[in-house]
């Protein structure tokens, strides 16, 4: 399992600590995971890198990259979001 950088980005005023790995998907394209905290709020996402129909042309450079920046910034919206929510829920009670 490729282990990617862990970045810390910032949104809505608030740290999220965002980890990403390469996951296994036997018989599939690979796929990257990411797992974003915002306290005690985690939001995983997972990202297939090519078609599910098994024809795949070589990636434009930089793009996997640029697919990986823009599914660590979604999994940090998500964990926000999710923490915002929880928040809210439990001032309602």
């Amino acid at each position: 399992m490729k282990q990617f950088e862990k970045k810390t980005l910032r949104f809505k005023g608030r740290d999220v600590e965002v980890d990403a790995f390469q996951v296994d998907n036997p018989g599939g394209p690979p796929a990257i995971r990411a797992v974003a905290a915002c306290g005690e709020t985690t939001a995983t996402l997972t990202l297939t890198l090519g078609p599910v129909d098994g024809a795949m042309t070589p990636p434009e450079p930089g793009a996997i990259q640029k697919r990986l920046d823009d599914l660590r910034e979604a999994a940090a919206r998500r964990a926000v979001h999710d923490a915002e929510l929880a928040a809210q829920l439990a001032g309602s009670s």
